[in-house]
């Protein structure tokens, strides 16, 4: 069975966002908004929406195919020390034994990744191509993080990220691109991620909303579920009433209850980084050495069934957390795997008759669940910045 909606993608999507002109005293500003997740970083820009896997595979020199280069693939390149770097789809297609090790892991699925080669690698490709049509603007970054972290890893965050940049990327076949900038720490900004979905619904292309402004001076909880964190943002007329994060039902605990079950029967060494691979065959193959076959194993039906019972775990802590949503007027699903879970998220609250479950991109439909923080981050940056130039 194809699994291909749980898998994540590279993309760059051709999309206008509000600017921030210069004028006679100030420079013009570039605001790059990202979310750097477990699984994906999701960017905005001015002229473009982006989405790769958190994943970056050093290479010895520029990429060379026997075949066509793929739209999704990309190469990014630190001028300083010469380091390559394949990004995103392309370089966890790339994965062998070499990099199935605890270092790997550690460096996309923990909180301590942020001075990770990993790490740093992806965000700068981020930035790169936020940067894109950016000339000599100054360049800020707004950016999240869980809502139970933040306190204690923003000034981490910012360490990483700060400093003089001499990068490149190379997007599909398209030609080289070159940026030098300098992001200073005080044009880093860091908000709560679920935060960032509350802003993204309130405001929409051609500004506020009358939805929107509903939910932020009504009782509304933000339930974004990701890769790795289920983080929950709760406001009871306009004031933040509480958050919560779990690391225990993102689509990480699904692979991982995947891969523990087929471990059960059959000799895998499959790492949960690696079954991204797999997803759109929905199947592993695995060799016997007894036999020396080849046997496909297919795992579909296990993990739908762990997404399932790790949904229903997830709506029924909510529930007790916040006494049955009787109090609330509306829940706001968020995050790539909330988008996954939606219909069954949905069905499951249909009775509870106060409470309108909305999508998290209900203000920018044509763009998946996984871009709702970052397009929150950008309205809300770019409003504060054009308050500052005017």
């Amino acid at each position: 069975m194809n699994l291909s909606s749980y898998k994540t993608k590279s993309e760059v999507l051709q999309r206008k966002m509000p600017r921030i002109i210069g004028n006679n005293q100030h420079k013009g500003k570039t605001l790059i908004a990202l979310d750097g997740g477990y699984s994906a970083v999701k960017g905005v820009s001015p002229e473009r929406a982006f989405i790769f896997p958190s994943y970056a595979k050093k290479i010895d020199k520029e990429l060379e195919t026997v075949a066509a280069v793929k739209s999704f693939d990309i190469q990014f390149k630190n001028n300083k020390t010469g380091e390559i770097y394949l990004v995103g789809q392309s370089a966890m297609s790339l994965i062998d034994k070499d990099d199935l090790d605890g270092t790997t892991d550690a460096s996309i699925y923990t909180r301590y990744r942020y001075n990770s080669e990993i790490y740093k690698a992806v965000m700068a490709t981020g930035l790169a191509i936020g940067c894109i049509g950016a000339g000599d603007n100054e360049i800020f970054l707004q950016t999240g993080l869980p809502a139970a972290y933040k306190d204690r890893d923003e000034s981490k965050i910012k360490d990483a990220l700060a400093g003089d940049y001499d990068i490149s990327i190379k997007l599909g076949n398209h030609d080289w691109l070159n940026f030098v900038f300098t992001l200073p720490k005080d044009h880093i900004f860091v908000m709560e991620q679920p935060q960032g979905t509350l802003c993204g619904c309130a405001y929409g292309p051609e500004g506020p909303t009358s939805q929107g402004i509903d939910i932020l001076t009504s009782n509304a909880i933000i339930l974004d579920i990701g890769f790795g964190t289920e983080d929950i943002f709760a406001i009871r007329a306009g004031y933040k009433n509480g958050h919560q994060t779990y690391s225990d039902t993102g689509m990480r605990s699904v692979f991982d209850e995947t891969l523990r079950e087929l471990k059960k029967n059959y000799p895998i060494e499959t790492k949960v980084f690696e079954l991204q691979n797999y997803l759109e065959s929905g199947a592993l193959q695995v060799f016997d050495p007894d036999t020396f076959q080849v046997e496909p194993v297919d795992f579909s039906n296990i993990l739908i069934k762990k997404n399932e019972e790790l949904c229903d775990k997830s709506i029924r802590r909510l529930m007790q957390d916040y006494d049955n949503l009787l109090d609330y007027k509306y829940l706001i699903v968020t995050g790539g795997t909330g988008e996954c879970r939606f219909e069954q998220i949905k069905k499951m609250l249909s009775g509870i008759p106060n409470l309108t479950v909305l999508p998290g991109n209900m203000s920018y439909p044509d763009l998946p669940f996984s871009f709702s923080n970052v397009i929150g981050y950008y309205s809300f940056r770019h409003a504060k910045l054009k308050k500052e130039l005017n």
